[in-house]
């Protein structure tokens, strides 16, 4: 019996302590793509969109009166987690740590990216927690949860990708257009068909799909791609128009790209040479050139010179050389065989001198 009564005071006391927390989340404001919601600080049900941003602005007040010693709740931190709505995992935020003094509040915001595959049926929780210690170490927190449910068009399909690459071309280059086109409606589509033109271009394809409103399919997505050559075109911004139609005929998803063509660089002109006068033009007569003569001085041997051998080898013929300009001694110029002469000369009379005095001692 005094075990039973132990454990329903542990109760009680542990109702209190739960039951006297001195952080609240106080307010909690909820808005999907800036449009109000109706789930607050009470919980609730919040409707989002593929591809929408969840906004909640969340008030935390510290309960504590106003002067309270260790009333200061420290560290205080708020998260909130959306389980497993990103492919079957969660998205997780949190605010930036911060202190309540006692009596205060603060309001946070924190926003979540929905993705843009979202199942038709899809419900998930969120969770939203505040928790702090004060100066005594003493644990305070709250907790709000709230429903998230997908909100899809009955019939919808948007552009995920729609691009020209490169944008800009010159000459004879080309550009790729890619398309990429989801379904995030509830339905699926038949004979959705997708117009991408061109017209000043000379350019138009057409082309038809189905495509199912499950976003586990692969083919839940289709992708068109082409090659667009604006060759012929004239330098400009010539407009790429995007037409899907579907359900029927009844609804139309429209898009424009923009290719910048630069043309062809024109060729360099070509200096122009200054036309020649067509009548003839009468030359001057041009006089017979002159044979260049160039004055040749002939050496001639004296016709005295002696005919003693002496082993200097005269030519046979007489040698004619141009006559050049000299700076030597005039004298030398001129008198230079008639040296020569004299030393011949000379040695002939030694030669006989010498011969006589030796015919003489042999006597």
């Amino acid at each position: 019996m005094s075990l039973v009564v132990f454990a329903l005071i542990l109760v009680m006391f542990a109702g209190v302590a739960a039951a006297t927390s001195m952080l609240e989340i106080s307010e909690v404001t909820v808005e999907v793509d800036d449009d109000r919601q109706s789930a607050d600080e009470s919980g609730g049900t919040i409707k989002v969109t593929p591809d929408s941003t969840l906004s909640l602005k969340i008030k935390v007040s510290n309960l504590y009166s106003s002067g309270t010693d260790g009333g200061k709740i420290e560290n205080i931190n708020v998260r909130g987690v959306i389980e497993g709505i990103d492919d079957d995992s969660d998205l997780d935020e949190e605010a930036d740590d911060f202190d309540l003094t006692a009596g205060r509040d603060k309001t946070i915001t924190i926003d979540y990216k929905i993705p843009l595959r979202l199942e038709t049926d899809g419900s998930w929780k969120l969770t939203l927690t505040a928790d702090g210690d004060d100066e005594n170490n003493t644990a305070h927190s709250d907790e709000i949860e709230f429903d998230i449910d997908a909100d899809k068009e009955n019939y919808e399909l948007r552009f995920i990708r729609d691009e020209l690459s490169p944008a800009t071309v010159a000459c004879d280059k080309q550009s790729r257009i890619t398309i990429r086109i989801i379904n995030t409606g509830e339905n699926d589509e038949d004979d959705v068909e997708l117009t991408v033109d061109a017209p000043d271009l000379g350019y138009n394809e057409v082309s038809t799909f189905d495509i199912p409103e499950d976003v586990t399919d692969d083919e839940n997505e289709y992708e068109f791609t082409d090659m667009i050559a604006p060759a012929d075109a004239a330098a400009g911004t010539y407009p790429v128009s995007i037409r899907a139609v579907y359900h029927g005929g009844r609804k139309t998803l429209e898009g424009t790209l923009n290719l910048e063509y630069e043309g062809c660089e024109a060729a360099p002109v070509q200096p122009t040479t200054p036309t020649q006068p067509t009548t003839p033009v009468e030359q001057p007569v041009q006089q017979p050139t002159q044979p260049v003569t160039q004055q040749i001085e002939v050496v001639t041997q004296p016709t005295t010179a002696p005919t003693v051998s002496t082993g200097y080898a005269r030519p046979t013929a007489v040698v004619a050389t141009p006559k050049t300009s000299y700076t030597q001694n005039g004298w030398l110029e001129n008198n230079w065989l008639t040296v020569i002469l004299i030393i011949d000369v000379l040695l002939v009379v030694a030669g006989i001198i010498v011969i006589a005095a030796v015919l003489k001692r042999r006597r």
